[in-house]
């Protein structure tokens, strides 16, 4: 069974005009093993730029500089207004507890008006310092893909049919895909 990245790797899109953004991130340097852009590089972009399918310009780290105010969020929203300030195509996965990017249940960080990054100090899961897209950015996409994967993953899938629940923001964007795993029953 293929995985979702080497279904993607395997599309035939003109990779070049491509550009990939960190919807959101831990507050730890690109190189760090719990950093998303590292996970992100390792299983999809290195393989994109070893095929010769996108060069380093296309894939955007967020660079989080602990000596600025703002950890780095002004300089990412300058390097997305480079590119229209929006989202073409979203790929997600939901927390255990229905979060989706760091907007998680009850939190302030969900209700933010801010259109772009956020820069959250007190998240609920760890670590607790964290940069996210806001949701009204996140639904500037187009598509929208979210992934219920594991079986840690049914009981947020509970709530993404039956309740409110961060996830369901994806419904608002025009063409979303839901996929889970056979363990979602």
């Amino acid at each position: 069974m293929l995985t979702i990245i080497e279904v993607m790797q395997g599309e035939k899109a003109d990779w070049r005009r491509v550009h990939f953004f960190i919807i959101d991130e831990r507050l730890v340097p690109i190189d760090h093993p719990a950093s998303n852009y590292k996970l992100l590089q390792d299983h999809f972009i290195d393989t994109l730029a070893q095929a010769g399918k996108i060069t380093p310009e296309n894939a955007h780290p967020l660079i989080f500089d602990p000596a600025l105010s703002d950890r780095g969020v002004q300089n990412y929203e300058r390097v997305l207004a480079e590119q229209g300030y929006r989202y073409d195509i979203i790929l997600l996965s939901s927390g255990d507890d229905g979060h989706v990017a760091a907007l998680y249940p009850d939190h302030h960080s969900f209700a933010d008006q801010h259109h772009g990054y956020i820069v959250i100090d007190d998240s609920p899961k760890t670590p607790m310092q964290r940069i996210t897209s806001s949701l009204s950015l996140i639904q500037t996409a187009e598509v929208a893909v979210l992934l219920f994967v594991g079986g840690e993953k049914r009981q947020a899938y509970g709530k993404f049919k039956d309740a409110a629940c961060p996830a369901k923001l994806v419904l608002a964007i025009q063409d979303t895909t839901v996929f889970t795993d056979p363990t979602q029953g």
